[in-house]
Formats: structure tokens, C-alpha cells, sequence
């Protein structure tokens, strides 16, 4: 079993805590600078993938080849209970932001019952809860991984039936938001989007998730990936077109997982400890913003004040939150 600490990913899970936070809080469709947006856009945007990069990796790196070995699989079941757990308490936590938005929507019960129970299953997201989509595509690509392990497919294999995946839910984000000429196929997908899955966005973790296993069996050359970063990340400053940024932005994103994970940091308690913090942050912060946007501009508000509020609040309660922890079990044991 790799013991091997991978320090550098931790400090960047941290930072894209943070790029979380700011994607959640700050808008800059007001600034006249349309290439400082995209600059902007275009870093935030690869936090997630980010996370479910580093996931896979991680993940990959308990496994012993070949990966459809039964243990391997029983390990992908933990990991996948121990998702479903985190992803139910979250659920628990947001539901009183989830019965505020139903009320502030005036939503009848039968409604918000349809609503919560679509969002828990298809969405992975309540009224301000919207990082929790994040453990929903997790699920289900683990949910995947497993079955195509039991039948014996190969990395490579589920990778590529991901990736086609991740195209598909591309399409189908761009039928959601299409708004040309009326056409029936299109608007009878939207109508069942509209129903069901909103958009396409759940398929995301099928496509990088496998890609993170990948990189944890086979390390791509830093060359090809500083040229995956930097050709993703400058292209979709270039190219404004949202459905073609998702392709660019996958791109960009696994050259910089590439370029991190192949950083060596000196062991430290930090770095453990950062981890943990990225997690508390990640979860934690859209309470933070909801409670200050109200108490602050009895609305949604946007801005500079508003990340720098969230995003330390939300530190402090992720250190105060792992500093009790720490106390809890060292009395217990």
C-alpha cells in the first residue's frame, strides 16, 4: 500500500476552498475588463474538477492492479458509503436554507416535496447549497466505476466511456440553455431537463474521477502538462462560448493536477490539517454568505465583501471545528 503523503495537493485543495468560495460570492460581469473576467472565470471554474481530480487519485492510490480485484472493488464501496454519509449529514445541515427557499418561492407542500427529493437525487442541490452537487456526481460516479469494474472493463475503458459521458452532459447543458429557433426534439429535452437533471453537469465526475485513477497508474510528462494548462487556460480566456469552456476547462484542469501532484513538500502537521480545513470551508461557506448577505443587505449580494467575510468566517470556524475535534478524541481515547 502507497503510504506516500501528497502535501502539494493538499495546499491546493486549499486554494481551490477558496476558488469555491469566490465562484459562490464574487460576480464580475459589471467590470468592463472582459479579459479580467475570463481570467477570472477561467481559474475558479477548475476548482471543482480539481476536487474530483484529486479524488480519484487518492482513491487510486489504496488499489492494487488489476483494478477489478474484489478487494479493490470493496474498497471503492467504502469510499462510496463514506460519500453517501458525508453527503446525507450535509443534506441534514441545508435543510433549514432548503425550507427558507421553498417558503421565499412560495411553494406549496406537494411541491416542495417534488423539489427537495429532485434536488437530493438528481440535482445535489438545495436553495444555497450548491457545492453539494459535487458529492451527488461523486456518487454516482462511483457508482459507475464499480459497475464497469465488475465487469471486468479496464481503466482506460471507463475513462473513455466517461469522457463520453462528460461530452453528453455538455449537449445536454447546451439544449438547457438554448434559446434559439424553436425546434419540438429540443424543447421536449428541455421540458424533461427542466424535470429531472436541470443540466448536464452530473456526469462530470464519471469523466474526472476515472481521469484522476488514470494519473495515479500513469503520471503524464510535466511538458504535456504545463502545455494542457496553459493551451486550456489561455484558449478559454480567447474563446467566451460557456459549453466549449467546460472542454477547456477539463483540459487546463488536469494539467495543473498534473503539474501539483508532481511537487514534493516536506512533511508538516500543516498539511493534514489544511486538508481537513478545505472540507470544513468547501461545505461550510454558503451558510456563512446566507447568513451575512442577510443580515448585512436583507438580499443576495454579490462582491468583494462578501468573499473576504465568507471565505474567513468560514476559516475560522473550519479551525475552531478541527481544534475541538482534536480535543474530543484525545479525551475519548
Amino acid at each position: 500500500m502507497n503510504a506516500k503523503r501528497y502535501n502539494s495537493i493538499d495546499l491546493w485543495k486549499l486554494i481551490m476552498a477558496f476558488c469555491v468560495v469566490a465562484l459562490h460570492t464574487i460576480k464580475l460581469e459589471q467590470s468592463k475588463l472582459i479579459i479580467i473576467n475570463e481570467l477570472y472565470d477561467s481559474f475558479v471554474n477548475m476548482a471543482v474538477p480539481f476536487f474530483f481530480i484529486a479524488s480519484g487519485f487518492l482513491l487510486a492510490k489504496k488499489l492494487q492492479l488489476p483494478l477489478h480485484k474484489e478487494e479493490n472493488i470493496d474498497i471503492i464501496k467504502n469510499y462510496l458509503i463514506r460519500i453517501v454519509k458525508l453527503y446525507l449529514i450535509w443534506n441534514i445541515i441545508y435543510l433549514p436554507l432548503a425550507i427558507i427557499g421553498f417558503i421565499l418561492d412560495k411553494s406549496t407542500p406537494l411541491m416542495s416535496i417534488y423539489l427537495y427529493l429532485r434536488g437530493l437525487f438528481l440535482l445535489g442541490e438545495q436553495y444555497n447549497s450548491w457545492p453539494l452537487w459535487y458529492l451527488l456526481s461523486t456518487i454516482y460516479a462511483l457508482l459507475f466505476i464499480i459497475f464497469l469494474l465488475k465487469r471486468k472493463q479496464s481503466l482506460k475503458t471507463i475513462t473513455i466511456i466517461g469522457a463520453i459521458l462528460f461530452l453528453l452532459g455538455i449537449g445536454l447543458t447546451y439544449i438547457s440553455d438554448y434559446t434559439g429557433q424553436e425546434v419540438i426534439i429540443i424543447n421536449v429535452i428541455k421540458r424533461i431537463l427542466s424535470l429531472t437533471i436541470s443540466s448536464g453537469r452530473i456526469f462530470s465526475g464519471m469523466f474526472y474521477i476515472p481521469m484522476g485513477m488514470m494519473l495515479s497508474k500513469k503520471s503524464l510528462k510535466s511538458s504535456y502538462c504545463w502545455i494542457l494548462l496553459l493551451a486550456g487556460y489561455i484558449i478559454n480566456v480567447l474563446i467566451t462560448q460557456p459549453h466549449i469552456s467546460s472542454i477547456l476547462i477539463s483540459l487546463s484542469s488536469i494539467g495543473l493536477f498534473g503539474i501539483v501532484s508532481s511537487i514534493s513538500f516536506k512533511d508538516s502537521i500543516v498539511y493534514p490539517f489544511i486538508r481537513k480545513m478545505s472540507t470544513v470551508i468547501y461545505f461550510i461557506h454558503m451558510y456563512v454568505w446566507s447568513i451575512y448577505y442577510k443580515l448585512i443587505y436583507n438580499h443576495k449580494t454579490f462582491g468583494l465583501d462578501s468573499f473576504f467575510v465568507t471565505a474567513i468566517i468560514s476559516s475560522m470556524i473550519a479551525v475552531v471545528y478541527l481544534l475541538l475535534k482534536k480535543i474530543y478524541k484525545s479525551k475519548v481515547t
